[in-house]
């Protein structure tokens, strides 16, 4: 049986004494950082974080295929705080604008009434790294709220912010 090796403290069996300094822990990433190339629903955990959310992701990815599929069709990300329960689509809005397909899509659903009629609130929130000539690249995040209307769902932009 092989002796186990020590992470920390003097290494053993080494001639020269070596000691071994574990790594450190990663920092957290700031949402806002164009370098962080992540997906959509990291940045929007870690912004709901900073923020004073409890979230999870509730998107499940179907095995052996590419698909996922929503919670209730609608939303990948549900979070919560007292008096409060969020639930978040999460997109990259590129340059085609994926955020309007994503409301439409949610607007159309019946599952978007019975979530809000519930006391549940609903936001699509589109994040978007973009650079212009010259400049360094700058990371959008932009959030519409949903509203249940007699006629149906609408949106409000309820805020832009960038890095």
């Amino acid at each position: 049986r092989r002796p186990r090796r020590r992470r920390s403290g003097r290494a053993e069996g080494r001639p020269d004494g070596a000691v071994v300094i574990p790594k450190k822990p990663p920092r957290p990433r700031d949402p806002f950082d164009p370098t962080w190339k992540v997906n959509p629903d990291t940045r929007t955990m870690r912004f709901l974080a900073l923020e004073g959310w409890t979230a999870g992701v509730v998107e499940q990815a179907i095995h052996g295929t590419f698909i996922k599929r929503d919670f209730l069709g609608i939303a990948d990300i549900i979070a919560c705080r007292p008096g409060a329960i969020l639930a978040i689509q999460a997109t990259a809005d590129t340059t085609g604008g994926n955020s309007g397909a994503r409301r439409e899509k949610c607007a159309a659903s019946p599952n978007l009434r019975a979530w809000m009629e519930s006391g549940g609130l609903f936001a699509v929130w589109s994040w978007s790294v973009r650079k212009a000539r010259g400049e360094k690249s700058r990371v959008t995040l932009r959030r519409w709220t949903a509203v249940i209307g007699p006629t149906g769902a609408y949106w409000t932009e309820s805020e832009e912010r960038s890095s």
